[in-house]
């Protein structure tokens, strides 16, 4: 049976996540841009697209401050095969190969190759993860070359080291931190018996590329801008905005709340009763387990800070790779565990990953706030957004009469490439004679809801899985409120 199951993943494995890719990427080919992707694939695609693929500062009301690369590739890619949902979420098929390719590689190395084919379902499985690669998102490509690094680590392969170091560092802000994490990891692991001045130019000379690259578009950005990072001016200034104690506070419940999220409890539920279990070996788990002790340190110190010092960066897309790297050392610890025989540690690898495929449906109650973008349950929207638009058309109801808020304050242009240019008009209480609302969105209350209901007449109202859409309306008699 060890035959038939091992023989064909570990032979054929780069056929297999072949496979693997395209049927994932023929399954939602389909789909709208959503969340964050309008703007950062979206909106960044059309504008070099419009302007046949020229190199340009971002115009202000799209331009968040990240390297734009992810956003021209995807504009290249409409140059050649045309501008379609299906070519675009076909432009990050080789992503996701190679995603899949490397983390099983990964795996192996963590677990070994008989307990891998249990523990790599954990690392697919993760609901941030999955929902990132079925989405036009740059963090793929963020992810992309954080494998590579790590992949190029462990094979002293310096061309992945290299290509890994350059993709991050043209994917976005937190891919230059997370390149600069994974160069303080690779230095510290070549501190001790390993240490010598040519291992350590020669892990340097691995990201001189990247970081002139980086440190080059920083500048340029500066001088066609004004600003790096983000302006007072910035649509998204209110996130940059520095908390005081009390705010400290919340994020640090907040980045908690991340970390129990999505079925991860589960991950963190087996990773203390082996490290309870291991805890008289815990010395020597450390040392034959250093490279994923501190690639999970550095990450964390790396990508944690912006989350706790600024009022709202601590979406969990945020934290992927330090997600990726704690389940990776909890896998590691599963491995090698001496208290846990070998059909234990499978079942129990198989029960994370089921917990975890949970999470996608670990939706709150309307009023607190969901990142739809880490969970397949979003998928829904993009048929119940139709709906809405095929209802607003037939009552022949202007679409700037009508108030919403995120993520549907979009035209169907940049999310569905339908050619519709019209825009909603942002909720305004007191302002809006017809409001769409939606659980979808994080910007409205259950106490705008029911001043909605107690002042409009509900006109519409679809519900699809865990998502639904409410379209009030205003009556001759009522008050806008």
């Amino acid at each position: 049976m060890r035959v038939v199951i091992f023989v064909p993943v570990k032979a054929y494995s780069s056929i297999f996540f072949l496979f693997l890719a395209g049927e994932l990427t023929l399954l939602v080919q389909d789909d709208p841009f959503f969340w964050d992707t309008v703007q950062l694939a979206s909106k960044h695609a059309h504008f070099f697209y419009e302007n046949g693929l020229k190199w340009g500062a971002l115009p202000v009301t799209i331009d968040s401050g990240h390297p734009p690369a992810p956003g021209y590739y995807l504009a290249f890619c409409w140059t050649l095969f045309g501008k379609s949902l299906a070519v675009s979420h076909w432009a990050m098929f080789p992503f996701i190969w190679l995603n899949l390719e490397l983390l099983w590689r990964v795996t192996v190395r963590a677990a070994g190759s008989a307990l891998a084919v249990f523990a790599f379902p954990i690392l697919v499985a993760d609901p941030v993860w999955f929902t990132q690669h079925i989405l036009c998102s740059p963090d793929v490509l963020v992810f992309s070359g954080l494998l590579l690094v790590v992949h190029g680590h462990f094979s002293a392969g310096n061309l992945a080291r290299i290509t890994g170091v350059l993709l991050l560092s043209v994917s976005s802000m937190r891919g230059m931190m997370t390149a600069a994490a994974l160069g303080v990891w690779e230095l510290l692991l070549l501190a001790g018996p390993l240490f010598s001045f040519s291992r350590v130019l020669s892990t340097l000379a691995a990201y001189v590329p990247g970081a002139v690259l980086a440190f080059s578009f920083l500048l340029w950005h500066w001088q066609a801008t004004g600003w790096t990072g983000y302006h007072p001016d910035s649509p998204w200034a209110s996130a940059f905005q520095h908390t005081d104690l009390a705010g400290f506070g919340r994020n640090l419940l907040v980045i908690g709340w991340r970390w129990l999220d999505f079925g991860r409890a589960g991950v963190w539920i087996l990773f203390g009763v082996l490290l309870w279990q291991s805890r008289s070996r815990w010395k020597e788990f450390c040392m034959v387990n250093r490279e994923w002790i501190w690639l999970f340190i550095c990450l964390l110190l790396f990508l944690t800070p912006s989350a706790l010092l600024y009022r709202n960066l601590s979406a969990h897309r945020y934290f992927l790779p330090v997600f990726f790297s704690f389940s990776l050392l909890m896998i590691a610890l599963l491995a090698a565990s001496t208290s846990v025989s070998e059909q234990k540690k499978r079942i129990a690898a198989l029960l994370v990953a089921l917990i975890l495929v949970s999470g996608h449906f670990w939706i709150y109650p309307f009023g607190i706030s969901n990142d739809w973008d880490c969970t397949v349950a979003h998928r829904e929207f993009h048929g119940l957004r139709g709906d809405a638009v095929a209802w607003l058309n037939g009552a022949g109801t202007d679409f700037s009469e009508t108030g919403t808020a995120f993520p549907v304050l979009n035209s169907g242009e940049m999310v569905a490439l339908d050619g519709d240019n019209r825009m909603f008009a942002a909720y305004e209480p007191g302002r809006n004679r017809q409001v769409l609302i939606t659980n979808v969105s994080n910007d409205f209350s259950q106490e705008t809801e029911r001043n909605l209901a107690e002042s409009m007449e509900l006109a519409w109202e679809k519900h699809a899985g865990q998502v639904w859409i409410k379209i009030y309306r205003i009556t001759d008699s009522a008050e806008i409120r």
